[in-house]
């Protein structure tokens, strides 16, 4: 499509039509493909393929298709609805989709499964051709049905299965393989598709837009925050994540933007989930899980992101990989145990919110002002990221008083272990509007103070006040707090320890 190319893309890399040339081949895929691949030239009978809605049996089906279309020793024969009403019916499609096997009105069922047999040895054992039928949406299967496929398994030579029945179908299937043991003992080979996990996500869209792309190479739409929301709202299912990717990429263009981030794919998230199923994002998760994948982040992924990269408090040293893009992003082959510790970890983990807080402006209060004072930083991503979380804002250089402004969760890392250095607390608030309302009555006389705001699994959402000058022992920050209390009476005291799994939104050591 033509609007397409604005973003450097000759066609829609985000289409959910099962297109073998999109199609990515994970691991399970690979594996799951392999399988069948070589249980069908061991001509071994039946093969069922399970797996939930939108792991991609259907693309997955289709690549075997046009893996085989050049082997002229493999006929392929595919059913798309299997819904049949009766078990005539049945055998009519069947003697239909076999090669020169017309069936008239009339004609019996034992006639019907004559002529089947009749071809299958012929094809099987006089041109030495391997028969395959391929069933896809395999849980509409009646039972009927499933009775003949179990004979036509019969039909088999001392050596090997005359046909070979590849049956993908939803989860449901299990159950009656169950209730249809004659059939289960039949299953040569099965397989079961899950979601992808987080690597896997993010190498699908990567692969998806380099098969679109005009340009080599291909361009990054999404942060690495938005790859993180993407998966946590497809939970690693590919048709969800290609929806949400087709949906994201429409409002790119719409919006004249070239790149994603965490918030757009919330809103586009929310309009992919009318139903009200995008509130899953504020599910209460297990604190513990958090605590593994704030630790196991950053030495697995090694994350960077302008203006500054994700930053974990780590309770040991961490030695930070950070390469330019998220697209660079390489995880050794040791590293994949503690990815896939990750994938877990982000499904069961507690989240923090989506949005910090909020705060209403004061009078002549400019923006920039307001990001420097929430996230200790301004520049044009924190502008950009806080203009989209406003889209109220009816202009970002001149704020109405009184306006109540959302601040966003930009979660940041800390380079360095946080052991070995100390503040002076002032204060702590539970809402980001309490603690900018403290910053802005504290005296201008005393030292300056900023606001931390920080979430840990055990207390959520905190917004610590303290003094700007980080101390490196303990002795100083304690002559410091001496003095600084001989000069008023607000209460203060030392800090050194911020709690396991805390996640920053500002860098205390800045």
């Amino acid at each position: 499509m033509d609007y397409f190319r604005v973003l450097n893309l000759s066609k829609e890399p985000f289409s959910n039509s099962p297109d073998p040339d999109f199609f990515f081949q994970s691991e399970q895929h690979l594996e799951c493909m392999q399988k069948i691949e070589l249980s069908i030239r061991l001509r071994k009978g039946l093969t069922v393929i399970i797996g939930d809605v939108g792991t991609g049996k259907t693309t997955l089906c289709r690549q075997i298709i046009r893996r085989f279309s050049e082997d002229e020793r493999v006929e392929t024969h595919l059913i798309l609805d299997p819904g049949f009403s009766t078990n005539t019916e049945f055998l009519r499609v069947m003697a239909r989709t076999f090669w020169k096997l017309n069936a008239k009105e009339g004609i019996s069922d034992w006639r019907l499964k004559e002529l089947i047999k009749k071809y299958l040895f012929r094809q099987g054992m006089d041109n030495k051709k391997i028969v395959v039928l391929i069933i896809d949406e395999g849980q509409k299967i009646p039972g009927f049905c499933l009775e003949s496929l179990r004979e036509f398994l019969n039909y088999e030579t001392n050596e090997y299965k005359l046909l070979q029945i590849v049956i993908f179908a939803q989860n449901e299937f299990e159950e009656t393989l169950k209730e249809n043991r004659n059939l289960a003992d039949r299953v040569n080979m099965y397989h079961h598709l899950g979601p992808l996990n987080f690597r896997e996500t993010r190498s699908l869209i990567k692969f998806r837009i380099e098969r679109a792309s005009d340009v080599n190479p291909a361009p990054s739409f999404f942060t690495f925050p938005a790859l993180l929301a993407i998966y946590r709202a497809s939970q690693g299912y590919p048709r969800k994540i290609i929806n949400l990717c087709h949906k994201i990429i429409l409002t790119l263009i719409i919006k004249n933007r070239n790149r994603a981030g965490w918030i757009m794919v919330r809103s586009c998230e929310k309009w992919n989930s009318p139903d009200g199923s995008a509130r899953r994002w504020r599910t209460a998760w297990k604190g513990a899980l958090m605590a593994v994948i704030l630790m196991l982040i950053p030495l697995t992924l090694g994350l960077d992101r302008e203006p500054g990269r994700m930053y974990y408090n780590v309770d040991r040293d961490v030695i930070a990989k950070t390469p330019e893009t998220a697209d660079q992003m390489q995880i050794p082959e040791e590293e994949k145990a503690a990815d896939e510790i990750i994938d877990e970890a982000v499904k069961a983990a507690v989240s923090y919110p989506e949005f910090i807080g909020q705060v209403r402006t004061g009078s002549n209060e400019t923006l920039g002002k307001m990001i420097q004072k929430v996230y200790g930083i301004f520049n044009e991503y924190y502008l950009g990221m806080v203009t989209q979380a406003n889209p109220q804002m009816a202009n970002p250089d001149r704020l109405v008083s009184g306006q109540e402004m959302n601040f966003p969760a930009i979660p940041v890392e800390i380079e360095r272990p946080l052991v070995g250095y100390w503040w002076v607390e002032i204060t702590r608030k539970n809402t980001l509007e309490e603690a900018y309302g403290y910053l802005r009555d504290y005296p201008a006389d005393r030292p300056p103070i900023r606001i931390i705001p920080c979430w840990n699994p055990n207390e959520g959402m905190i917004f610590v006040l303290i003094n700007k000058q980080v101390f490196n022992s303990e002795d100083s920050a304690r002559e410091f707090l001496e003095l600084s209390n001989s000069e008023g009476n607000i209460p203060e005291r030392l800090l050194s320890e911020w709690g396991s799994g805390t996640v920053f939104f500002t860098n205390p050591l800045s």
